[in-house]
């Protein structure tokens, strides 16, 4: 026994244990020799003054080291007056990193936002005053123009379709306020992309590589010299900064213009699909009406238009967005007939209504304005008739009213605001979808006529 103690005190007690009783209890068979050893009490060291003073100072730095870095972490409006109003916030930030924070958004501190202006139900004006305009416009040249006429200040109000954004110098009708009492319930906007890129396959390209290749069999002097060493460098498709800016100023200016009408509890719907002639006015016309549609007998998307979750009914605000060519085709199904005038082939017809720089240009917009009056608005614009609430429906193409009596004598040819009554404007849009004649035009069998002999979209009978 005598070794096996021996061996097990020197297996598990280290040199300085002395004073310790050992149990063996995770070895096998155990141990207890039935004696106990007295263990001293173990006494802690007093510290003296110094220590202590010095622990004390530690502790407080700490804590009010720790106390700081909490008041920083704090919002600003966690100290603000709760009786106060302004300066308090209904929801606190959530804990992401404000550098990294996204969604829903930042922020917005103790500043307020002001309510959204709503400058097409507010502004006022005198009808026939010439209106001002002095747009932050970066493209200019002082390159003269042969043959320009008086009014004709810029080539970029010259390109086109391919012309830059500016107002429409007008349709021929002046532009009146909304009259007292009545209100805009809702809009409607038709928008083009802005200022982009040519496609790899259009004519420009084509055209820039033909003068590349044929640089070095001709020799160009004067002002067509850049010619000879002339490369090009366009890109493809996408928008360039101008294109970009002339987006973001149409946001700009339909959040003065509408923003009052946004309502943040309904859902937007923007329809990015391509929207086309016949198909459009149909959807316009099934928004007025307040109900979805079904068979239409043209290119659009039934499933989606059927239902109320994806074309939904009683909104303030549409959005569509689409393309030049198909804007002219919307104005077509739609039967403006202001625009439908013959422009010969081999002359200049002087003064016309169909201009394409003023209808689609770049970031061009076709906003369509519902109007509820109390009481009837007279063409004349002098006074209220006596009757109960009317709708109006009024049309906006880039900043400028377009008439609707000049396309359609029932809406008042006479009619000074160039508005039509909502019911009317329904009525003649009825016939609308047989004039086009959609399956025959895209599958019928008829002969092609020559150039001008079409002036309403619809193929021979």
């Amino acid at each position: 026994m005598a070794a096996s103690s021996a061996s097990c005190e020197s297996k598990h007690a280290p040199s300085d244990a002395s004073g310790y009783l050992f149990l063996y209890q995770d070895e096998g068979g155990g141990y207890d020799d039935g004696q106990r050893t007295s263990v001293p009490a173990v006494v802690p060291r007093r510290l003296n003054r110094g220590s202590r003073k010095m622990t004390l100072l530690i502790s407080t730095v700490a804590i009010i080291f720790l106390a700081w870095n909490i008041y920083l972490g704090l919002p600003p409006y966690a100290f603000s007056d709760s009786d106060s109003g302004s300066g308090s916030c209904p929801c606190q930030p959530s804990r992401v990193p404000q550098y990294f924070q996204t969604s829903p958004e930042l922020w917005p501190g103790a500043t307020a936002t002001g309510k959204p202006a709503f400058m097409a139900q507010t502004r006022a004006f005198e009808p026939t005053a010439a209106a001002t305009f002095v747009p932050n416009d970066p493209l200019q040249t002082s390159i003269p123009i042969e043959g320009m006429t008086e009014g004709n200040k810029s080539i970029f109000k010259m390109m086109g379709h391919l012309s830059p954004y500016s107002p429409s110098p007008g349709f021929g009708v002046d532009e009146y306020p909304i009259p007292e009492g009545a209100e805009i319930v809702q809009i409607q906007m038709l928008s083009r992309h802005g200022a982009r890129y040519p496609n790899p396959d259009s004519d420009v390209a084509e055209l820039g590589g033909r003068i590349a290749n044929a640089s070095g069999k001709f020799n160009t002097k004067g002002p067509l010299g850049f010619l000879m060493d002339w490369k090009y460098e366009l890109g493809q498709d996408i928008l360039v900064p101008k294109g970009r800016q002339e987006l973001f100023d149409s946001g700009v200016l339909h959040s003065y213009m509408y923003g009052r009408l946004y309502n943040p509890h309904n859902k937007l719907i923007i329809r990015t699909t391509r929207a086309v002639g016949l198909g459009y006015q149909q959807e316009v016309i099934a928004r007025l009406k307040n109900h979805t549609l079904g068979y239409s007998g043209s290119q659009i998307n039934t499933t989606l238009d059927g239902m109320k979750e994806t074309f939904p009914l009683n909104q303030t605000l549409y959005f569509d967005f689409s393309h030049d060519k198909d804007i002219i085709s919307i104005l077509t199904a739609f039967g403006f007939r202001q625009f439908a005038e013959e422009l010969p082939a081999d002359k200049y017809p002087g003064d016309h209504e169909f201009t394409v720089s003023h209808i689609t240009p770049f970031g061009a917009s076709l906003d369509i304005e519902i109007i509820k009056a109390h009481k009837p608005v007279p063409p004349a614009r002098d006074r209220y008739l006596e009757g109960n609430d009317t709708k109006y429906i009024h049309f906006v193409l880039n900043q400028r009213t377009i008439p609707l009596g000049k396309s359609f004598p029932e809406c008042d040819v006479y009619r000074k605001d160039g508005w039509c009554e909502l019911d009317t404007f329904l009525k003649v849009q009825e016939e609308m979808a047989d004039k086009a004649k959609f399956d025959y035009a895209c599958f019928g069998d008829y002969p092609s006529l020559p150039y001008g002999k079409v002036t309403d979209g619809a193929p021979p009978s």
